[in-house]
């Protein structure tokens, strides 16, 4: 988890401004050992509210001393997201930013369903409103087949799949694909960027064919 780019109060670009820890990061151990867990504080530099990141130490790092974040409060309520994507599926938006709150309140496990009930309802508003399917035809085509539907972009493609099979690993007992929660969510951000740019080359093609020669 990474420190947040965006202040979740004003909204506006955020960088990292400590004020200080609870505790004091070396007070309950050894000079020189970090507490399992401990609460840094930060001051948005605009708004001057504060962030508050829960730390631990980073025992998968081969460097002494290393931490991690395990989760942010408050949760961002300012979520990067096309906006033309956003009106196109307005169900897949909910379920992506919930996905997101979610990460950023530690809960990892959860961010998976969110990500392919988001996935589930781009693919359907998709192939209606942007590829002219019916919605009974496209309710009989499962969400691998949606998919498979997305012609264009084979990124589109490739994005959406390993995105689908890391929401069943994240219900299912077996796993399908070795990807973590840091890999999906960017290649779901690729997926609706591309849609972004095909909405907008759409837009720009109906613009052009109104102008009279």
């Amino acid at each position: 988890m990474e420190f947040p780019n965006k202040c979740p109060y004003c909204g506006k670009d955020m960088v990292q401004n400590y004020i200080g820890s609870l505790p004091d990061k070396y007070s309950n151990s050894k000079i020189g050992t970090l507490p399992d867990i401990w609460v840094e504080a930060h001051d948005c530099v605009h708004c001057h509210k504060p962030i508050f990141l829960f730390m631990e130490k980073d025992e998968q790092s081969n460097i002494s001393g290393m931490s991690k974040i395990c989760y942010i409060l408050p949760p961002s309520k300012f979520i990067d997201y096309p906006k033309q994507v956003m009106e196109l599926s307005k169900n897949a938006y909910e379920f992506y930013s919930q996905a997101i709150k979610a990460k950023e309140l530690g809960l990892d496990k959860l961010v998976g369903a969110g990500l392919r009930s988001a996935l589930e309802w781009l693919t359907w508003d998709y192939l209606i409103k942007v590829k002219g399917y019916t919605e009974e035809k496209v309710a009989k085509l499962s969400l691998y087949g949606r998919i498979e539907k997305i012609d264009g972009d084979r990124y589109k493609k490739v994005c959406g799949h390993i995105v689908r099979k890391f929401g069943n690993d994240s219900v299912h007992i077996i796993k399908q694909i070795d990807f973590t929660v840091d890999d999906a969510l960017p290649l779901y951000g690729i997926m609706i960027d591309i849609i972004d740019t095909e909405l907008t080359l759409i837009e720009a093609g109906k613009r052009l064919n109104e102008i009279k020669p």
